[in-house]
């Protein structure tokens, strides 16, 4: 029997990190062995936790969302004394009144959707039903389609907000320093659609005004913005060779062929060659580029917007490697 909240935190931490359980799962164990205010004290606990988990460091504020530290330095280098990474700050801070903790999407390579309610905006546009109308008429992958049915009931990993609203959570790998300047220039003006990516986010669990904003899911399990939204929500076109367009994957009979573009190729590379070293993952993820029929810049390209490029000390083999197939 867990005795104590201490207890319930280490547990939870064991069976998700080194025992590799789903956050549902370690919850039903405890649920087993605590008392309901045992169980209740965690879960207050638990969506902070998952942050912390994902290596996302919080940043208090106030109940406006104005931060109560200074964030960045002259350097715009994020000042490792401001941050709340562990359960033992974040106490520290609630236990000074502190309810609502902010981050910043970039820079923990997620993107965040928030689509707002109309009763929050003087336009009472309603964000949620604009992003439904607005997925009606646009090509998108099969995979990421159905995460938006049910909505947002079958999305991976949300939060909705106080007033109804809702934060839905993607992982940035295909943001560039290109897309994401397209950003501002994005279709969603007017819609109460606002796309996070370098700017503030409100974490799930915080307090805002005596409302909860919850978060639903798993963080780790955010899908990828895909190219073909990422396309779709901006007005600039990321380009791709044009036997291979998003209208053509649109068709249903095509489905097979997802391998062949460029996203469908990172995904199989990934699924293949994970656990090669950076200099032989790059090597076959061009090859299976150039089987593909793309050119040696198209593997460049979304070959660099890869992990295994972005973590590499030696970036210059990257392109030596593509150079060697090509």
């Amino acid at each position: 029997m867990i005795t104590d909240i201490e207890e319930a935190i280490e547990r939870y931490s064991i069976m998700t990190v080194e025992g590799k359980a789903t956050q549902a799962q370690a919850m039903e164990y405890i649920a087993k062995n605590a008392s309901p205010c045992i169980i209740k004290e965690l879960q207050d606990k638990m969506q902070f936790t998952q942050y912390f988990q994902n290596n996302i460091a919080l940043y208090p504020c106030n109940q406006e969302a104005t931060p109560l530290v200074k964030i960045y330095d002259d350097k715009h280098t994020q000042i490792e004394a401001s941050k709340v990474a562990t359960i033992d700050q974040l106490q520290a801070w609630k236990n000074k009144g502190v309810a609502l903790f902010a981050f910043y999407p970039a820079n923990n390579n997620l993107l965040v959707l928030d689509l707002d309610n109309s009763d929050t905006h003087a336009n009472k546009a309603n964000g949620i039903d604009n992003f439904i109308n607005w997925l009606e008429k646009i090509n998108i992958n099969d995979t990421l389609r159905g995460y938006f049915k049910e909505f947002p009931k079958n999305f991976p990993c949300y939060v909705t907000t106080p007033h109804n609203g809702i934060h839905l959570y993607f992982n940035a790998l295909y943001v560039t320093d290109d897309i994401k300047r397209s950003f501002d220039n994005s279709v969603f003006n007017g819609m109460n659609i606002e796309i996070k990516y370098q700017t503030q986010c409100t974490a799930g669990d915080s307090v805002r005004h005596g409302k909860n904003y919850i978060l639903h899911g798993e963080i780790a399990n955010a899908p990828r913005c895909t190219l073909d939204l990422l396309n779709a929500m901006t007005k600039k076109i990321i380009k791709a060779p044009a036997k291979y367009s998003r209208q053509y994957f649109a068709n249903s009979d095509n489905k097979s062929s997802w391998n062949t573009t460029p996203e469908g190729i990172i995904n199989k590379a990934y699924e293949l060659y994970s656990n090669e070293t950076p200099h032989q993952f790059v090597y076959k993820t061009a090859v299976l580029f150039k089987n593909a029929g793309f050119t040696k810049e198209d593997a460049l390209q979304y070959i660099e917007q890869t992990d295994t490029h972005a973590n590499r000390k030696d970036k210059a083999d990257t392109e030596t490697a593509i150079n060697s197939i090509f």
